[in-house]
């Protein structure tokens, strides 16, 4: 994912989160994401990431994607 595009995702969770729980103009992105309980989408990107590479290497051997050995992500 670029980083626009990740922005863009961000900004429109933001958008959505001040939509649903009212909060006043000028909240801060962080601040909506903790009251909403919501992970900002770029931690969330790296946790989805990190799960990813733990199943890869928890496969067999000679499961072909356990030959590579660089990260994921």
């Amino acid at each position: 994912m670029s980083d626009r595009d990740q922005f863009k995702l961000e900004k429109a969770q933001v958008q959505s989160l001040k939509a649903i729980i009212g909060p006043k103009a000028h909240s801060s992105s962080p601040a909506v994401e903790a009251i909403a309980g919501i992970m900002p989408v770029e931690i969330r990107i790296r946790e989805l990431c990190g799960r990813e590479f733990l199943r890869i290497m928890a496969k067999d051997d000679s499961h072909y994607l356990t030959a590579f050995n660089g990260p994921v992500c």
